[in-house]
């Protein structure tokens, strides 16, 4: 994002109060094949307290990012560049140690598959304690009994006696939930949630969601949840970020979002949602295609081969489209797409 654009986007940023400032940030693997450019040059922001999405297929690189944000990509993994401010602090250039002194106290994980995230062989509660004591200088029974209150706020029953059961014995909803107490232990400024419902049956998936919306309210915390699923966005997010091929194509408000889509990846996608209404036209539609390979990107822009608008257009073929403002009545919208001021008309 550069010259008008960039001015006018930081000017109202500054009058906010950001938890999360993203600027540039790209993230590359070193693979065989070559470089696959996962992160490529993404800028997003989070204010305190707000709900924000992060939509897109799978490969998009929703979950690098995310874990880019917090230095949590490994070989073949590295960050290449940009920054990353929490409350104002750039940790971008921090030393693992000092990610350590952050994760979980200022921000925390949220992370897709509870069963992997949590260890087979400590109890629950080993397991939350330990993460209280990491950033609070407090006993052992304090923290046990600290476990306990979590275990209370994300409504798991017989929290007390469920306290010293291990995950598997924990149901998938009832993970999510220890998982969502972990994240909240230390109440931490923002919530990192990737897929966090993925696994969950439609029923759970409600329970986790008003649960997660619940006590985020309650503590003024801000989420950055990470989701294919556009319903869930619909429901719980204030502001949308649609990403393709490792950029940020889309940015708006969920209202405006539903209402007008200013990039045609975004306007496929909620064409893809189903629809009660809709269910006896036929097959749902598909975007046709696949993602570019990141490792052997196109010149141009990377959604034209699937593209109705700009497919075979040589300006789309040819040219990478720079991030263009097409509202900017209090509720900014920014798309990349050489047409996207046209479609939004």
């Amino acid at each position: 994002m550069s010259g008008a654009t960039a001015r006018v986007v930081s000017a109202r940023e500054s009058a906010r109060d950001l938890v999360l400032e993203v600027e540039e940030l790209e993230t590359d693997f070193y693979t065989q094949e070559g470089v696959v450019h996962a992160v490529r040059r993404v800028s997003l922001e989070v204010e305190r307290g707000q709900r924000v999405g992060i939509v897109g297929e799978s490969g998009s690189g929703k979950s690098a990012l995310a874990l880019s944000i917090v230095g949590l990509i490994e070989p073949p993994g590295r960050i290449v560049g940009g920054t990353v401010r929490l409350n104002g602090r750039d940790i971008s250039r921090y030393s693992d140690r000092q990610l350590q002194r952050i994760r979980g106290r200022e921000v925390s994980l949220i992370f897709q598959d509870p069963m992997t995230a949590l260890d087979p062989v400590k109890t629950i509660g080993d397991q939350i304690v330990e993460v209280i004591r990491q950033h609070r200088p407090m006993r052992r029974a304090a923290a046990r009994r600290e476990a306990v209150r979590l275990l209370q706020d994300v409504e798991v029953p017989y929290a007390e006696r469920r306290l010293d059961n291990y995950p598997h014995q924990y149901s998938g909803g009832m993970r999510q939930r220890v998982m969502i107490a972990i994240a909240l232990a230390n109440t931490p400024d923002l919530i990192i949630a990737d897929e966090p419902t993925t696994a969950l049956d439609v029923t759970t998936q409600a329970q986790v969601l008003d649960l997660l919306e619940r006590l985020v309210t309650e503590r003024s915390t801000a989420v950055l949840l990470i989701t294919h699923n556009l319903g869930i966005v619909a429901e719980f997010c204030n502001r949308v970020f649609v990403m393709y091929a490792g950029r940020v194509v889309e940015r708006a408000s969920v209202e405006r979002l539903f209402a007008v889509q200013a990039h045609p990846y975004s306007e496929a996608l909620l064409r893809c949602v189903p629809r009660p209404d809709q269910l006896e036209r036929g097959p749902l539609p598909t975007i046709p295609g696949a993602p570019p390979n990141l490792a052997h990107l196109p010149p141009g822009c990377p959604f034209e081969p699937r593209c109705p608008v700009g497919h075979g257009v040589e300006l789309c073929v040819t040219t990478v489209p720079p991030p263009v403002l097409v509202a900017n009545s209090g509720d900014p919208v920014l798309a990349e797409c050489h047409f996207a001021g046209e479609r939004y008309r």
